[in-house]
């Protein structure tokens, strides 16, 4: 999906495949940055949810060579919703070897979150956007975005990240602040044309 920021929006893989498939997608197109919204327990018996933890990554078989470690994982933040849930953004680090070439990608996982809803923290989400900008500064290369179906939680992260890059946009124009304005329904209008129906949902 190209917008400003140009996007690989899924649905969380249903099969070691399919995670495979989406990582061997970054890899062509020379993304780096990974970004899950669903709950941890999400799914399990029906998709290949947590396809980037350190068990699952081990059974991948990836194209043209490319081997896959997890390295590392880190919890950069954390908090409690109104449903007494414990929310948790998590940051992993992963490795692609093929040959001599090495190649470094983040995966970011804003845990907590459940299906047909807005963000349980919006405080958590502005990190994790932020977050998902510093490691992925060059909009020309995807960002990777999944939920369960890869309509609602994921559009409203690709929608968010889309408006963000408007207002760097504008900022680089020079415009003055009071000047600044984002369309939103516009933006969203936009992302839908490139063949995704996101946020169908009206809570999201």
């Amino acid at each position: 999906m190209k917008c400003l920021q140009n996007f690989i929006l899924t649905a969380c893989p249903k099969d070691p495949a399919h995670a495979a498939s989406l990582f061997d997608a970054l890899l062509l197109n020379d993304g780096h940055v990974l970004v899950s919204t669903l709950e941890a327990n999400e799914a399990l018996d029906r998709r290949f949810n947590l396809f980037w933890r350190k068990e699952r990554v081990a059974t991948l078989k990836l194209r043209d060579g490319w081997s896959v470690e997890h390295v590392n994982q880190t919890v950069f933040a954390s908090g409690t919703n109104p449903g007494k849930r414990d929310l948790q953004l998590v940051e992993t680090t992963l490795q692609f070897k093929k040959g001599t070439t090495v190649k470094t990608m983040h995966h970011f996982h804003y845990d907590g979150w459940i299906d047909n809803s807005p963000a349980p923290d919006e405080s958590l989400l502005l990190l994790l956007l932020l977050q998902i900008k510093e490691r992925a500064s060059n909009p020309s290369k995807p960002i990777s975005i999944n939920c369960r179906a890869g309509v609602g939680r994921t559009g409203t992260c690709a929608l968010l990240l889309e408006l963000m890059r408007a207002i760097d946009a504008a900022v680089l124009e020079k415009k003055p602040l009071d000047e600044m304005a984002v369309n939103i329904l516009e933006k969203l209008y936009e992302m839908r044309l490139k063949g995704r129906m996101v946020i169908s949902n009206p809570a999201q």
